[in-house]
C-alpha cells in the first residue's frame, strides 16, 4: 500500500486516486521532495508558481482560512 501526505491538508492518504499528483521539488543535496494532494486539496493549489513548495504553502494558508471561517 502507498500512503501520501496532502501537502495542502496534511492528512495521509491511502489508496489509488486518493491523491493527485502536483509535482517535485529537487534538493541541494539528496533527491528531493514529492508533492501530493487530495483532488479537492488540489484544487486550492494555484497555477503559475516556479516552485511547488511556495504554491502548497499558499493553498494550505487559503484551506487554513476556511477552516477558520466555518469553526463556531
Amino acid at each position: 500500500m502507498i500512503v501520501h501526505m496532502c501537502r495542502v491538508c496534511e492528512e495521509t492518504n491511502a489508496g489509488l486516486g486518493a491523491t493527485v499528483y502536483l509535482g517535485h521539488e529537487e534538493a541541494a543535496s539528496g533527491p528531493g521532495w514529492a508533492y501530493w494532494a487530495h483532488p479537492g486539496c488540489a484544487e486550492l493549489v494555484p497555477p503559475g508558481f516556479a516552485s511547488v513548495a511556495v504554491a502548497c504553502a499558499q493553498a494550505r494558508a487559503v484551506y487554513l482560512q476556511s477552516r477558520r471561517q466555518k469553526s463556531p
